[in-house]
């Protein structure tokens, strides 16, 4: 993995940027490709103050594994990422 892959992996997670089109979404989730085998996925905390507050990680998936790099703001978003 080359400096410049990486550096797009984690831009990508950090700022949400939207590189590929949507494979998953519901209200409480949102998932993305933003290469062949990375996604990012993104769940929604509500607070008071500022409304819906988005919660990135990131899904590594390789011969049919898949590593979870924070996973969604609560069990219900939890849940359906894994499913």
């Amino acid at each position: 993995m080359t400096i410049k892959s990486i550096f797009k992996i984690v831009m990508g997670v950090l700022l949400g940027v939207e590189l590929h089109a949507q494979v998953y979404k519901t209200p409480m989730l949102e998932v993305k490709p933003i290469s062949a085998n990375i996604y990012v996925h993104r769940s929604f905390l509500f607070t008071r103050v500022w409304g819906n507050v988005p919660w990135n990680g990131m899904i590594y998936i390789q011969e049919g594994e898949a590593i979870v790099f924070d996973t969604p703001v609560n069990d219900s978003a939890s849940v359906a990422l894994f499913k």
